[in-house]
C-alpha cells in the first residue's frame, strides 16, 4: 500500500456504468502528491464489470460497494458524502472527472491549517472526450477566498462562480444534520446543501482550476429530472441569504435569477406545460424574476424560445455551447 500513515481523508467515488472513466480518475488519484487517503467506490447497481479496473489499482486502498438497486445519481452522491468513514475529512468526487495532481494536497493543507473551516472546494477546467487535458500552472501562493458568512458565499455563486461540488473536502463532523432536499431542488440540490453546511463554519474557495470537469454536452442525462419549478425553488433558497434592500446585492441576485430562469426555460421548455407568460408570472410572484434585469444570457434564452417555436432549437443549442466553450465557460 502507498499509505504509510493513518489516512486523514476518505475519497468516495459515486459511479454508474463507467469503469473506463473510473480508471482515468483512479490514475489521477494515484498521482496525488498527498497520500494519506483511502478510496471508496460506490457503484449505483451498474451492469458493467468494475473488477478488472479496480485490480489495476491494487496499490491504492480501495473499498468497493455495490448498491442493491439503482437509487439515482444524486442519492448516490449524497450516500457518498455521508459514507460512514473513520477519517476526519471526506469528499465525494464524480467518477467521470479527474483530479489535478495537487488537488488533495492543496485543499487538505487549507483544512488542516484552518480548524474552523467547514469545507473547501476549487474551480474547474472543462474538457470533453476529444480533448487533451490542458496543463494547469498553479499560482504561488495559491489564491484562496475565505468566507465567514454564508451570504458572501451565495453572492459568489450568484455571480457565476464555477465552484465545483465534486472538488469539496468536508470536515465530516459538520455533515450529520445536513441533507439534500431532492424533492424540492432535484439535481441542483447540491447548492442549497452546501449553504446548509456553510452555516457550521468558514468556507474556502481555491481559485485555481484543480478539477478537470468532463463536459457531456447534450448527452448529459443528469438533468433529466430537473424542471422549471426546481430552478425557481433554488433561487427562493438563495434569496433567503441575500439582503435585497441593499441595491448592490439586489442587482446581483436578480441579474442571476432572471437570466438563468430565462435560459432554463429555453432549455427545459419541451419538458414543461407552462407557457412562457405563466412561467414568468410565477417566477415574479415568487420574488425571483424582474424584467428590467434581463441581460445577454436572458436575451439568448428568449431567442432560444423563439428558435424552439420555429423548430430550430437544436442547432441553436449547439451554437450556444460552442460560443460558451470559446469563452471558457459552459452552459449548464
Amino acid at each position: 500500500m502507498i499509505h504509510q500513515d493513518k489516512p486523514l481523508l476518505t475519497i468516495c467515488i459515486p459511479t454508474y456504468q463507467d469503469p473506463h472513466y473510473l480508471g482515468e480518475l483512479l490514475f489521477s488519484i494515484r498521482s496525488q502528491t498527498f497520500k494519506r487517503f483511502k478510496v471508496v467506490v460506490i457503484d449505483n447497481h451498474s451492469e458493467k464489470d468494475y473488477q478488472s479496473t479496480l485490480r489495476s489499482f491494487s496499490d491504492l486502498d480501495i473499498t468497493y460497494i455495490r448498491n442493491s438497486e439503482n437509487i439515482g445519481a444524486m442519492r448516490n452522491i449524497e450516500k457518498a458524502i455521508h459514507y460512514d468513514c473513520d477519517t476526519q475529512f471526506i469528499m465525494a468526487f464524480h467518477s467521470d472527472d479527474r483530479m489535478h495532481p495537487r488537488l488533495v494536497e492543496t485543499e487538505m493543507d487549507i483544512m488542516l491549517n484552518n480548524p474552523d473551516m467547514a469545507f473547501v472546494g476549487s474551480d474547474i477546467c472543462t474538457f470533453n472526450n476529444s480533448d487533451r487535458l490542458p496543463e494547469i500552472i498553479l499560482e504561488t501562493p495559491i489564491r484562496l477566498d475565505v468566507y465567514t458568512d454564508v451570504s458572501d458565499f451565495v453572492l459568489t455563486l450568484l455571480k457565476g462562480s464555477s465552484f465545483n461540488l465534486g472538488s469539496v473536502i468536508y470536515r465530516k463532523k459538520y455533515l450529520s444534520t445536513c441533507f439534500m432536499d431532492l424533492s424540492r431542488f432535484s439535481v441542483v440540490a447540491d447548492r442549497p446543501f452546501l449553504c446548509q453546511v456553510a452555516k457550521n463554519g468558514q468556507i474556502g474557495f481555491v481559485k485555481e482550476k484543480l478539477v478537470y470537469y468532463r463536459d457531456h454536452g447534450i448527452h448529459d442525462a443528469r438533468g433529466q429530472s430537473l424542471n422549471l419549478l426546481h430552478i425557481i425553488e433554488l433561487y427562493k433558497d438563495y434569496r433567503t441569504f441575500c439582503n435585497l434592500s441593499d441595491k448592490h446585492e439586489a442587482k446581483i441576485f436578480f441579474t442571476s435569477s432572471t437570466n438563468n430562469l430565462l435560459d432554463s426555460y429555453s432549455s427545459l421548455r419541451s419538458q414543461s406545460k407552462l407557457s412562457f407568460l405563466s412561467f414568468a408570472l410565477i417566477a415574479q410572484k415568487e420574488g425571483v424574476f424582474r424584467f428590467r434585469y434581463i441581460r445577454i444570457r436572458g436575451i439568448l434564452g428568449i431567442v432560444g424560445i423563439l428558435m424552439s417555436l420555429l423548430k430550430l432549437d437544436r442547432p441553436f443549442k449547439r451554437l450556444r455551447r460552442i460560443i460558451a466553450m470559446l469563452r471558457g465557460k459552459i452552459v449548464r
